[in-house]
This record gives structure tokens, C-alpha cells and sequence, in this order.
């Protein structure tokens, strides 16, 4: 990979649809949109709103997600720690006991 994309959360704001039937109170009780949070690598940011990947591998992304800038409530980036060794010490595999033969 070329160069390294920041991993980011974001948070925001979806339309949504209800297939059933709907009454008005049905309406009332739950006119807004539907609050996500979608966790990605930022391929581009700016005044239309972010494309995330879902994952990469060599030089390509794949998983594109296009949120517009007016849906968006936050963007923010997630710091990636280094992989760290493993504290569990190694032990080799023991050998099956031999199976008895009739």
C-alpha cells in the first residue's frame, strides 16, 4: 500500500423506510432520521461529504460507502495501536498417545 489512510468513525444521520402499512401516530411518535455510526478508511473528504472502504488490500479498497456532507454529525479519526507479541507463551503440540491395536 502506497501510502497509509486514516481509519475514521463516523456518525451520521440516515433516511430510512418503514415497508408496512403506517397510522399517523405511527408518524408521529417517529419522524426523524436514524442515527449510524459506520467505521472506515477515509478515501476522500470534502464538501459533499466522505467516502469510507471497508477494506484494502494492496492499492485497492473495496466496501466503498458515500455519506453527504449534510447527513454527516461527526467525523473522527480512530488511532491504530502496533500490533503487540502475544504474552501467552508457546507450547508445542504434545503427541497423541499411540492407539492400541486389537
Amino acid at each position: 500500500m502506497k501510502g497509509k489512510l486514516p481509519l475514521v468513525v463516523v456518525k451520521w444521520a440516515d433516511a430510512w423506510t418503514k415497508e408496512e402499512g403506517v397510522t399517523l401516530e405511527d408518524v408521529r411518535s417517529h419522524h426523524a432520521p436514524t442515527l449510524v455510526t459506520t467505521i472506515g478508511w477515509l478515501l476522500l473528504q470534502d464538501g459533499e461529504g466522505v467516502s469510507l472502504a471497508n477494506e484494502v488490500y494492496d492499492d485497492t479498497y473495496r466496501g466503498r460507502t458515500f455519506i453527504p456532507a449534510g447527513m454527516i454529525k461527526s467525523v473522527t479519526h480512530f488511532k491504530l495501536s502496533k500490533e503487540r507479541k502475544s504474552h501467552v507463551p508457546h507450547s508445542p503440540a504434545k503427541p497423541s498417545p499411540p492407539i492400541p491395536l486389537p
